[in-house]
């Protein structure tokens, strides 16, 4: 490390610094804390401006923690500007409402921010802004930050309407420590968790990368033996009139030759508005800009606000909608990656994550019919794809459709190895290989990817030859119902076993198991359940239950929620 002056340890973090104005010039609304988790930073966008300028910073501060970036390594070492690895800094609050916005931050792996750092992060945002300046140097010491190296921020944005000026606070932010900035503009949050992975490996990191990256992929895999390609028919995709409107044009358009891609609700304003993934999944009904009659039988798809949500739907013959979502994604995808593998006559780890709300329906499906291990690990994304990356091959998919399948690189150089070296190989077995490789990048090994993730799809429904109907078959899901309980202290109630099961408030968790025992026989298959858990950002217990008939479901959920009421307030009293 080059030695430090203490006159610019006072330029970088006293209180005439960069830090200290910037500061000064947004400070935290009164009565309001700051509290990042799975979602990052997310709230209405009026309280926002300390947070952004904050995050900038928290930004930069974590790129020199984290070191020198592989070509300064390799090319820089006696350099006087010697840069760090790049962190990402995404401007966006997803699928929420359009006067929302918020932050996720983008570790150098492309992963989400490391858990540990979270309340780092969180510190820094509720900092008082006289002490932010020592609050960030405080951190800079104790984690060995090089403060004679060059941190690098990459910075992206949604379509929202305060994200530009936000990504300008952001800038601000991380040049108070002097950052390299990449303005990347709109893009997907998924397309900057990737450029910033493929950047620290040294490997080419531009979006026109990204999009022939994943069409050449995709391209390959759907290739039949004798050159051709199947016939698609038109897929019908809501754009949620987010920022997936326009970073999926240059995919569909390099795509179109196969398969053509029809966008509604791109109009880059109103973004999530009676539209979007969560709307598709939260209220089984249709999008804005679709007809129940005109679109019957059409194939559907639909994406979040910031394009790392995706489920399918349609609307069959009988005018019902029909979800596809998380569940029927990890069902099918499991099932084309299987007879890859078995062609292949290979046997590596494959594994199954999902979350409590994962329909009961599909975890059977997957135990009993895929004959693959399902694991249950707590809600939120950072969960998940931690433990998928246990497995040679991880298929993770929350239930709103934010996943995708990991492949671990060992596997990869054991395929590429026997693709270079045996030339004996069988056609079929040789074919299989390369679409598993190809796989590896078609698909967003970081985070979910709605646009990577329809091609995933639409790879797995030819190579079966299946309609949305018949993916649909698979399994019925059980009927099942989702309310909430607003109390005084969500503190109150503690879960254990992947949230699945209450120990606090003392009671709560017998109320629950006696009731969905109740009526049972002895030799019937009870399919009935249901679990509480507090919500990680406002004082609401979430109560879901299941059961063989929507309206047993419901009652569940409804007297589950009553007990919620009971006995939380018997432990605050």
């Amino acid at each position: 490390k080059r030695i430090i002056e203490m006159s610019q340890i006072e330029e970088l973090f006293g209180s005439k610094s960069d830090i200290h104005t910037l500061a000064a010039q947004h400070p935290r609304p009164a009565n309001v804390v700051y509290a990042y988790g799975t979602s990052g930073f997310r709230a209405d966008h009026k309280i926002l401006p300390a947070v952004m300028v904050r995050a900038g910073m928290f930004a930069g501060l974590r790129s020199m923690v984290c070191g020198l970036s592989k070509d300064d390594k390799e090319k820089q070492e006696n350099s006087d500007r010697r840069k760090c690895v790049a962190v990402g800094v995404m401007i966006t609050a997803s699928h929420n409402p359009e006067p929302d916005n918020g932050i996720k931050l983008i570790d150098p792996s492309g992963e989400m921010l490391e858990s540990d750092w979270e309340p780092y992060v969180t510190e820094i945002a509720n900092a008082p802004e006289a002490e932010l300046g020592k609050v960030i140097q405080s951190f800079a010491t104790r984690h060995g930050a090089d403060l004679s190296t060059i941190p690098r921020v990459f910075i992206g944005r949604d379509t929202r309407p305060s994200s530009t000026e936000f990504s300008q606070l952001v800038i601000k932010g991380a040049q108070c420590l002097h950052a390299d900035v990449i303005d990347f503009g709109l893009v997907s949050t998924p397309q900057l968790h990737w450029l910033v992975r493929e950047y620290n490996a040294g490997r080419t990191a531009t979006l026109d990368q990204y999009y022939q990256t994943v069409s050449n992929a995709f391209l390959q895999i759907i290739k039949k033996s004798d050159g051709s390609y199947p016939v698609f028919e038109p897929l019908l995709v809501d754009c949620s009139n987010g920022v997936g409107a326009l970073a999926m044009q240059p995919l569909t358009k390099s795509i179109e030759k196969v398969l053509r891609v029809e966008m509604r609700n791109t109009a880059t304003s109103g973004v999530n508005h009676l539209c979007g993934a969560e709307h598709a999944q939260k209220l089984r009904s249709l999008p804005l800009n679709f007809d129940g009659k005109k679109d019957r039988l059409k194939r559907c798809a639909s994406i979040d606000g910031d394009a790392d949500r995706l489920v399918y739907f349609y609307v069959n013959q009988k005018g019902d909608f029909r979800l596809l979502d998380g569940d029927k994604i990890i069902a099918l995808c499991t099932a084309y990656i299987q007879d890859l593998i078995k062609a292949c006559g290979l046997t590596p780890r494959i594994g199954i994550v999902q979350t409590a709300y994962a329909n009961g329906a599909s975890t059977i499906y997957m135990n009993e019919t895929l004959k693959v291990p399902t694991q249950c690990v707590p809600t939120g994304v950072k969960y998940l794809h931690h433990k998928a990356q246990e497995y040679d091959i991880g298929v993770y998919f929350e239930a709103n459709g934010h996943g995708t399948v990991l492949i671990a690189p060992s596997l990869i150089s054991s395929l590429q190895s026997s693709l270079q070296n045996d030339n004996n190989l069988d056609a079929t077995v040789r074919q299989s290989m390369e679409k598993l490789v190809c796989l590896s990048l078609l698909l967003n090994q970081t985070v979910g990817d709605s646009m990577a993730d329809i091609l995933l799809i639409e790879v797995a429904l030819a190579h079966r030859g299946w309609k949305l109907s018949d993916w649909d078959a698979l399994y019925e899901d059980l009927p099942s119902a989702l309310l909430k309980v607003i109390v005084r202290d969500r503190n109150l109630v503690r879960t254990t076993d992947a949230e699945r099961r209450c120990v606090s408030p003392v009671g709560l968790q017998d109320a629950i198991d006696k009731l969905v025992s109740r009526n049972s026989s002895p030799n019937e298959i009870n399919v009935k359940r249901s679990f509480v858990r507090p919500s990680g950002t406002e004082d609401v217990v979430r109560v879901y239950a299941e059961a063989a008939t929507i309206a047993e479901a419901q009652d569940i959920a409804k007297q589950v929620c009553e007990y919620v009421t009971t006995y939380t307030s018997m432990a605050s009293s």
